[in-house]
């Protein structure tokens, strides 16, 4: 028989975060929880004290008192396809647009500037949109089967950056996917559940995502943080998700070889080669809103939402360098799939390059030009203009 009583601690191993988004701020969902992935977690809570500032003969401080008790959070995680999608979403105040859907079509040819579909299915009827990145497969030349940027959008017609790297006339069935999602002022908050051990739950009502980070490098894989507001920590001595939770998607881990594509500027593949990027946004200004009365939170001021990137690259010539003299604006983007070809296109809608550090690091190695990437609202017929947009392939 198996042995008990041999762990002095409960095993991180153990733990499982799950969540339900909420209709109602800080209230418990009636619905199954969706299980995440994840490295590491921060979600705690702590109290701010104060003791009165009495005179006092006998020389002691007065006893403290509770003001409030603040509660955050944070999910490190490895990213996958679709795991942490709608979390994405909520983080930057979007929600992904319906996939397209448009499938084993034989009409459809590439053209020099774009594709063409004698059926006319190019419309927002089937959820294709200016700005949206797709995912095309299926031509006989393998070399227009990638991603590509709608520029304008007519019946039967799509212009895209890039343009298709040959001409193919219609015959082959082609399959267009996409979905996106922009920076927006949706509030969506979840109610998080921390599983310890049976019947040792802790759970975070109003948790609200007011931040996060993506970044690789090379030998690594693609890496993501959310940070969170929450209303409240409370102890839980049983499930709160109705029914079974749904397990978290098991795709593979994005890597920074076969996963992360070309990185490109306006609109062309940027010189030099690439060691490391990333993208990163948060609500400046966002806070908890206390009230006399409550402990807990009784709000959430939403800020301001702000994006900014980096880039790291081989230095090989002046071109990004001189982007950062004339300040030059423009978007950039980069997909990041798994092995099946799912994942997401990440894109700063409009950048500025800024504070280049191109120095020599010391004997023997290679002169890297490390840049920051500050992000802006994009071109308005493009982009909306917003300042982000991140485009999944599920």
């Amino acid at each position: 028989m198996a042995t008990t009583g041999y762990a002095a601690a409960i095993d991180t191993g153990d733990v499982v975060m799950s969540y339900g988004p909420e209709s109602q701020w800080g209230v418990l969902p009636s619905l199954a929880f969706q299980e995440i992935r994840l490295d590491s977690e921060g979600f705690s809570s702590s109290k701010s004290r104060t003791r009165p500032n009495e005179i006092s003969p006998d020389g002691q401080a007065s006893a403290a008192i509770t003001t409030k008790e603040e509660s955050t959070g944070s999910l490190n995680f490895s990213v996958s396809a679709e795991t942490h999608k709608e979390l994405f979403a909520a983080s930057i105040g979007g929600v992904f647009t319906t996939p397209i859907t448009f499938a084993a079509q034989t009409g459809v040819a590439a053209t020099a500037s774009g594709f063409t579909d004698s059926g006319n299915g190019f419309t927002a009827g089937n959820n294709f949109n200016v700005g949206q990145m797709i995912k095309v497969t299926g031509f006989a030349d393998a070399d227009i089967n990638t991603i590509y940027r709608i520029d304008s959008l007519a019946d039967g017609v799509i212009a895209t950056t890039p343009v298709p790297a040959a001409t193919e006339l219609a015959g082959a069935s082609v399959t267009i996917k996409g979905s996106m999602c922009r920076n927006g002022l949706l509030f969506q908050s979840f109610y998080f559940q921390k599983y310890l051990a049976a019947a040792m739950y802790l759970c975070y009502p109003g948790a609200w995502p007011n931040g996060g980070s993506l970044d690789v490098g090379v030998g690594d894989y693609l890496k993501g943080t959310l940070s969170f507001l929450n209303k409240d920590e409370v102890k839980q001595t049983s499930d709160q998700s109705t029914g079974a939770a749904t397990v978290a998607p098991g795709g593979n881990v994005i890597d920074s070889i076969g996963g992360i594509g070309t990185v490109f500027r306006n609109g062309a593949a940027i010189g030099g080669v690439v060691q490391k990027l990333g993208i990163k946004w948060n609500r400046e200004g966002s806070r908890a809103q206390f009230g006399i009365g409550s402990v807990a939170a009784l709000g959430i001021g939403k800020g301001k939402l702000m994006f900014d990137g980096s880039l790291s690259t081989y230095f090989s010539d002046f071109t990004l360098y001189d982007e950062f003299k004339a300040e030059t604006a423009g978007p950039v983007w980069f997909s990041a799939l798994d092995g099946d070809g799912k994942g997401y296109v990440l894109t700063l809608c409009s950048a500025s390059i800024m504070n280049p550090k191109i120095v020599a690091g010391g004997s023997g190695q290679d002169i890297m030009a490390d840049f920051e990437l500050e992000g802006e609202p994009g071109d308005a017929t493009i982009y909306g203009g917003k300042t982000f947009q991140m485009d999944c392939f599920d």
